[in-house]
């Protein structure tokens, strides 16, 4: 087994059974009731993603690779939606069990079928006339983001996401969300799973670490929804098991984008000393 799928399978290993713990274990418990913590981590994890997009922008004008081009767009897609639907309402205090609720879904979902499909094209190369069409997908994204919010105010169009009230038990699970928004967010996690093993081959074949740590932070993103699942983390005030593997997988993000971008100028600064020598 090559070294990016063990970290997955090592990876997945433990957070199912933190997971396992954490619901059927009934005195260990992770449930909080820290607005101001819920607004920091959502604004970080857009801010993480972002920084991300931008590194694979960095990289996608150096490969001119459809695959990266659609890992750029993914991952701002992801900042967007964290950004739209989750730091700001949350920062105006904005009740998150509305449509805001419903377009966060649609927007996550759709980030998690560009990682996919990130993780399985060909790693065929954009042609130089057409690399334009990378600059035009970036905007398409950012245009999805708007128009997702402005449906969002179009309440009473669509059913109640969550019930408004605290969580009743905090060890136990509670599958209150509505059930077409509990099964998007089992849908979503099986995505990020999927995209989780096609990124660790990728990174095997290619020798690229920053895959192989993307692939990791999958794994995080995909248990993530599975704890949103078992325990609702809409609340704009509460903190989850869920929120906590969030943010691990924005973490790791962050971790594989600085690794790249010290070994980008690693490479150039080896490159101008054997330039010089020469």
């Amino acid at each position: 087994m090559s070294r990016p799928m063990r970290r997955v399978f090592v990876v997945a290993a433990t957070s199912a059974a933190v997971t396992l713990v954490v619901a059927f274990v009934p005195e260990v418990h992770f449930a909080f009731r820290q607005p101001r913590l819920h607004v920091a981590l959502e604004s970080s994890a857009a801010l993480i993603a972002l920084l991300a997009a931008f590194l694979l922008y960095g990289r996608l004008r150096r490969s001119h690779r459809l695959d990266e081009f659609l890992l750029a767009t993914a991952l701002a897609v992801l900042a967007l939606s964290n950004l739209t639907f989750a730091a700001i309402p949350a920062s105006a205090g904005i009740d998150p069990t509305t449509s805001v609720a419903w377009a966060a879904a649609l927007s996550r979902g759709l980030g998690a079928v560009l990682l996919v499909a990130a993780a399985i094209v060909p790693a065929r190369r954009i042609a130089r006339e057409n690399f334009e069409l990378a600059r035009a997908g970036v905007g398409t994204a950012l245009f999805f983001g708007v128009v997702v919010a402005l449906t969002a105010v179009l309440r009473g169009w669509l059913p109640e996401a969550v019930d408004e009230r605290s969580p009743s038990n905090l060890s136990d699970p509670e599958l209150v969300g509505h059930p077409a928004l509990l099964g998007a967010l089992l849908v979503v996690g099986g995505l990020y799973a999927a995209a989780a093993v096609g990124f660790a081959r990728r990174a095997e074949r290619r020798q690229d670490d920053f895959l192989g740590w993307l692939a990791v932070g999958c794994v995080l993103a995909a248990f993530s929804l599975v704890n949103y699942f078992l325990f609702p983390s809409l609340y704009s005030d509460w903190v989850y098991v869920g929120d906590l593997f969030r943010l691990l997988f924005y973490v790791v993000l962050l971790v594989a984008a600085l690794r790249e971008i010290t070994r980008y100028w690693d490479a150039v600064s080896a490159t101008a000393a054997l330039e010089e020598r020469r």
